[in-house]
């Protein structure tokens, strides 16, 4: 695979232009998420996106690292923080070229996000600069996540976040790291929004993790659904949406989300929330 010059092309003046809103700046520079892009097709084919929105991130990176850089600096509010339309389009641009850089995973682009972590003086640009170092495998971003988790444990908004980036990972890892935290002493099975934090945001905003081919995505989801069900049936009917698609996947991960929804709506006493979904998404 090949990324074509005119996308080059593209983003080279979308760094340059100094005219435009930046927060239309920062939109245009923003990939699409993997999973809109797989549903264009008849057939959604998760390893093949999955490569291709890599490769482009990280191709355009790598070949206008310089520019990211000098735009990251550029382009972030130097006046001090006020929730303004000027500044939060100025942070947005400057935090999406932090998350391209972040993209690189060598030690310049680490290191780059850890100093903006460390200057932060709003939670954007704090969350920002985590999220553009959660999918390296480098011991300073476990340092940097560990170092957030214990200046914000105590505050339950904020520690979502942390719970949902690490959600989102791309890493191998990401859903042993899932199942770590759901020993967290901050999580709480009894709280929605924790729940959703981590384990919605798994099973409907990590794309390549949930769909991982050896199925491990669906049963641990599929374990949750039933586990949630009994106290919390909304919110384990939404988890189960996250299987609505799996007719439209090849082999193996059809099968293997076939099996999942099989098991969920062969459990005994199964809300009428969840049978509902289940039921409708076999049969659809």
């Amino acid at each position: 695979m090949a990324v074509p010059e005119s996308i080059t092309i593209l983003v080279e003046r979308l760094l340059g232009d100094h005219t435009s809103d930046p927060a239309l700046i920062a939109l245009a520079l923003s990939l699409p998420d993997p999973a809109y892009v797989a549903a264009l097709e008849p057939v959604l084919d998760v390893d093949a996106v999955a490569a291709a929105w890599h490769l482009l991130q990280r191709d355009v990176a790598r070949r206008h690292r310089a520019l990211f850089e000098r735009v990251e600096q550029t382009r972030r509010p130097s006046d001090p923080y006020a929730p303004t339309p000027v500044q939060m389009g100025q942070r947005s641009l400057a935090n999406v070229c932090l998350r391209y850089l972040g993209a690189l995973d060598d030690a310049p682009a680490r290191t780059r996000a850890i100093q903006r972590y460390d200057r932060a003086a709003n939670m954007t640009d704090a969350i920002a600069a985590l999220a553009a170092v959660k999918d390296s495998g480098a011991p300073d971003r476990d340092d940097l996540f560990a170092r957030f988790e214990a200046r914000w444990r105590d505050e339950p908004l904020v520690l979502d976040k942390w719970f949902a980036l690490q959600a989102r990972s791309q890493r191998d890892d990401a859903l042993a790291r899932v199942k770590t935290l759901l020993t967290h002493p901050r999580f709480n099975v009894k709280n929605p929004n924790r729940v959703r934090s981590l384990v919605g945001a798994f099973a409907l905003g990590n794309f390549v993790r949930f769909h991982a081919a050896d199925g491990s995505g669906y049963a641990f989801t599929a374990d949750q659904v039933l586990a949630l069900d009994p106290a919390n049936p909304q919110l384990a009917s939404a988890l189960a949406g996250a299987f609505n698609l799996w007719k439209r996947f090849a082999e193996p991960r059809r099968g293997a989300m076939e099996r999942a929804l099989v098991r969920m709506a062969r459990a005994p006493g199964l809300s009428p929330d969840v049978r509902e979904v289940v039921t409708r998404t076999l049969e659809d």
